[in-house]
């Protein structure tokens, strides 16, 4: 049986729980393709309460149609 939250993280990545309890949202970046497009990549997470940061690997990365 999977925990609610690890279900919504698999669709939402615009944030998710922090270890001290807060929220961390999502903190994205910019890249230029080939083109000088600038295409967005999320970084990663950071929380506010208490100033962690959690780095966006593979999937991670990837910034979904319906949020841009």
């Amino acid at each position: 049986m999977t925990r609610p939250y690890r279900a919504s993280l698999a669709s939402d990545l615009t944030k998710k729980p922090c270890k001290c309890g807060g929220t961390m949202g999502e903190i994205i970046g910019y890249d230029e393709d080939a083109n000088g497009a600038a295409t967005p990549k999320r970084r990663g997470w950071y929380c506010f309460d208490c100033q962690n940061w959690e780095t966006a690997i593979l999937r991670e990365q990837i910034v979904e149609r319906k949020y841009q």
